[in-house]
C-alpha cells in the first residue's frame, strides 16, 4: 500500500481508502517537528492527552494499529516508545488505554471534558431526572 493508504472492514466487506496526508501539530511553524519522551516517559505535547509508561511498554505497536483518529504513531521494527504525532486530533475514546496488553497507556481528558462549564440543567433547561 502507498503511503496514506488503509484498509478498513465493516459490514460492506474490506475497502482500501486514501488519507490525507497530515502534519504533527507543534509550535515550530511549518517545520516538521520531532516529538520525544521526556525524563517520565510522557510524550511532551501541546496538550498530552496520551501518556506512554515506558517501563511498562512493550512495544507491541496494538495502540497505533487501534487509534482511529491515527493520532499514534510508531516505526516499525523500531525499539522506540509510541510517539503522538497528532495529538490535537485525538478522540479521548480509550481504545488504546483498553488495547493495550502491558496497562502502559493513560488517557488523561482535559479539564474541561471532566467538568464541562455547563451543566445538564442548563443544556436542557430542566433536570435531566
Amino acid at each position: 500500500m502507498a503511503e496514506g493508504d488503509r484498509a478498513a472492514s465493516g459490514p460492506a466487506g474490506r475497502h482500501r481508502v486514501r488519507l490525507p496526508h497530515r502534519r504533527p501539530a507543534c509550535a515550530e511553524g511549518e517545520e516538521r517537528c520531532e516529538l520525544t519522551a521526556n525524563t517520565e516517559g510522557d510524550v511532551v505535547t501541546p496538550h498530552n492527552p496520551i501518556h506512554v509508561n515506558p517501563d511498562t511498554c512493550i512495544r507491541c505497536m496494538i495502540c497505533d494499529y487501534v487509534c482511529p483518529g491515527d493520532v499514534i504513531h510508531k516505526e516499525p521494527r523500531s525499539q522506540t516508545l509510541p510517539v503522538i504525532k497528532y495529538p490535537d486530533e485525538c478522540w479521548y475514546c480509550g481504545l488504546c488505554e483498553q488495547a493495550c496488553p502491558a496497562d502502559a497507556i493513560t488517557v488523561v481528558f482535559p479539564e474541561n471534558m471532566l467538568h464541562p462549564p455547563t451543566s445538564m440543567i442548563e443544556l436542557l433547561g430542566r433536570d435531566p431526572d
